[in-house]
């Protein structure tokens, strides 16, 4: 379990950076990544409070640079 906790902060690390270069939340970089990554697929999220549903919604409108996904498939393989 320990090995996966360490991959899964090193890949927050990796959303942080490109939300910081981007100015996007890191929850909006995950979606993007997600949507960009895998075409053709569905992202469902939950959210509490309206703050969690604007932060979703950053990552329309948008797409990662071809380097910012390379970074983030070679943090995640």
């Amino acid at each position: 379990h320990g090995e996966k906790l360490l991959k899964n902060l090193e890949i927050v690390e990796v959303l942080k950076e490109i939300a910081n270069e981007t100015g996007k939340s890191v929850s909006s970089v995950a979606i993007r990544w997600i949507l960009d990554y895998l075409k053709d697929s569905v992202v469902l999220v939950g959210i509490k409070r309206p703050a969690q549903l604007y932060s979703n919604l950053e990552a329309a409108g948008w797409t990662l640079t071809p380097q910012q996904i390379e970074a983030l498939d070679l943090i995640s393989g």
